[in-house]
């Protein structure tokens, strides 16, 4: 049995179901692909819950904010959205990602994506920022805007797949990030680096690090990429580490793939490495497709010959500039100083740009943090200009 409700202009029906009585209405949907009329039906156990829900709707709709409830939970739209996204992204990214969000995961990842509100992710934040690391400590905040950086695109996609009405995600502050300051040696400083890495079976690597290669870059080289007749080494692959995982794969960025021209003292130390490494083997020049396996051999190897792993040749790194007496820095502030000394000898941006495999906006933005002596240079130069004569 189907009354009408009392309720004016509102539409809505009193039906009469076995489990007791009911209130229903009907509300047009967006056309049809076809151009078809389109309408759902809901239906409330009290008439105060579907008046209320009839009004929320309707001002959904008018705004077009309206979207059709789905049962898809959190971690069933996380596994799509990563599988499509994975092919633009590149591999380290994929890994990345799939790692960042593991907490929310566990947080709410069976709950329905509709259903996830901001107090689920702020409780997320607090928890991951106060106890959610290992040993019961907390996460850092970088860990925590990187998730909510991660979760805000996807939300950003589900809503532009009308799977939801708006994006929590947007509503959440991130938590403040300290940026972390680059630091770097002097050109005196690298000149002890090299000195100490003089007898290490891979001072040939050591000096292209120190030429500001990435890690993944240096552990990608092959023997054939190495013309040492024509001083040139081409960059053509990096093998590059993502949590317990590493994989051989192009640069970077499009610019990685570039060749990059090498003075004596870098030539003479591969020299040394190829000696060091394949005895009385001989290594050809690069031949493309020469298909003789020694021109595809990884130049990063142990002792046993086998591929050096990407953490082993970090920390190496650390231990011989503590054992150089060195202040410490990363491996990859080594990159760091060698853009940054190219900057301050007044290499135009877009060579060092090339050099690093860089747009040169990018380069302009990271890379030109100037040392305190140069900056007292500049404004002692400016000084002079600007004094009375």
């Amino acid at each position: 049995m189907t009354t009408k409700s009392r309720q004016r202009g509102s539409s809505i029906q009193r039906v009469e179901l076995a489990s007791g009585p009911r209130w229903r209405f009907r509300i047009d949907l967006e056309p049809g692909p076809d151009g078809d009329r389109r309408q759902r039906t809901l239906t409330y156990k009290t008439e105060r819950e579907a008046v209320t829900a009839q009004a929320r709707i309707r001002a959904q709709i008018s705004a077009r904010m309206y979207t059709e409830p789905s049962k898809i939970s959190v971690d069933e739209y996380l596994d799509t959205w990563m599988a499509t996204s994975e092919r633009s992204w590149r591999w380290s990214t994929h890994r990345s990602y799939l790692l960042a969000v593991k907490p929310a995961r566990e947080a709410f990842g069976s709950k329905r994506l509709q259903a996830v509100t901001r107090a689920d992710l702020e409780s997320l934040v607090t928890k991951m920022l106060s106890t959610g690391g290992p040993h019961g400590t907390g996460r850092s905040p970088r860990t925590v805007a990187l998730l909510l950086t991660i979760l805000r695109k996807a939300f950003q996609e589900a809503m532009a797949d009308d799977l939801i009405p708006r994006n929590v995600v947007d509503r959440v502050a991130k938590p403040k990030t300290q940026q972390r300051e680059m630091a770097t040696w002097t050109a005196e400083q690298a000149r002890v680096f090299l000195d100490r890495v003089e007898e290490d079976p891979l001072v040939g690597l050591w000096h292209l690090t120190m030429r500001g290669l990435r890690r993944g870059e240096v552990m990608g080289l092959r023997w054939g990429d190495i013309d040492l007749d024509r001083a040139v080494v081409h960059i053509r692959q990096a093998r590059v580490q993502a949590g317990r995982e590493i994989r051989v794969g192009p640069p970077k960025t499009a610019r990685g793939l570039r060749d990059i021209e090498l003075d004596f003292a870098a030539v003479d130390a591969l020299r040394k490495t190829r000696e060091r490494t394949l005895g009385a083997e001989v290594v050809p020049l690069r031949q493309e497709g020469s298909g003789d396996g020694l021109s595809e051999r990884l130049v990063a190897v142990n002792a046993a010959g086998e591929p050096l792993h990407p953490e082993v040749y970090s920390d190496a790194f650390s231990r011989h500039a503590r054992s150089a007496d060195l202040p410490p820095i990363r491996l990859h502030d080594a990159r760091h100083t060698a853009l940054t000394l190219l900057l301050e000898q007044g290499t135009p941006v877009h060579v060092v740009a090339r050099f690093a495999g860089h747009d040169p906006s990018v380069t302009l933005r990271t890379y030109a943090h100037v040392s305190d002596t140069a900056m007292a240079v500049a404004a002692d130069a400016l000084g002079a200009l600007y004094a009375r004569r």
